[in-house]
């Protein structure tokens, strides 16, 4: 998630107008914010990709099974 700061209006290279914006794929990603005066700022984040594959595993459970007999 990419959050923008500062007073004033936000404007992502996507057109989404909201302070945070979440990202799912790399690239560059630009934001500009424009103040109450009219006076604009852009800033702009790189984002990387994370291409290494998540790992898994599952190991044995051993499960009891425990009954009271009467005696």
């Amino acid at each position: 998630m990419l959050t923008a700061s500062g007073s004033g209006t936000y404007l992502w290279d996507d057109s989404s107008t909201d302070a945070a914006r979440t990202v799912m794929s790399a690239g560059t990603y630009t934001v500009t914010v424009t103040g109450s005066n009219g006076c604009t700022a852009t800033a702009s984040a790189s984002v990387t990709s994370d291409t290494t594959p998540p790992t898994a595993s599952v190991s044995p459970r051993r499960q009891y099974l425990l009954a009271l007999l009467p005696a």
